[in-house]
């Protein structure tokens, strides 16, 4: 009997990438301050509109700007928990994306 393997390719590959960004994406959404919500729903949505057009590289700098902003508004606008849990789902999808 023969074995199969799944190959996926580095970083995890495209349906790994858009399954983590969806994610993000649905805490993002439930972000009480529509302000904030919307910043950093545009940054995710670029992110995830570069993934779908295979930009891999280019992903990562909307994805870099979340985690900014994100970071800035920790213990302000987004409690700790809620920064914590949105940055270590960012750090994921960088991981996923191959960023630098």
């Amino acid at each position: 009997m023969l074995s199969r393997r799944c190959h996926m390719p580095p970083g995890g590959g495209t349906d790994a990438r858009s399954a983590a960004i969806g994610r993000l994406i649905v805490d993002v959404q439930a972000v009480s301050s529509d302000a904030i919500q919307n910043a950093l729903l545009a940054k995710v949505e670029a992110a995830r509109d570069l993934v779908a057009k295979r930009n891999l590289t280019g992903a990562c700098g909307p994805i870099d700007a979340f985690i900014s902003q994100v970071q800035a508004q920790s213990g302000k606008k987004l409690t700790l928990a809620q920064a914590n849990g949105l940055l270590v789902q960012a750090d994921e999808i960088r991981a996923l994306l191959l960023c630098r």
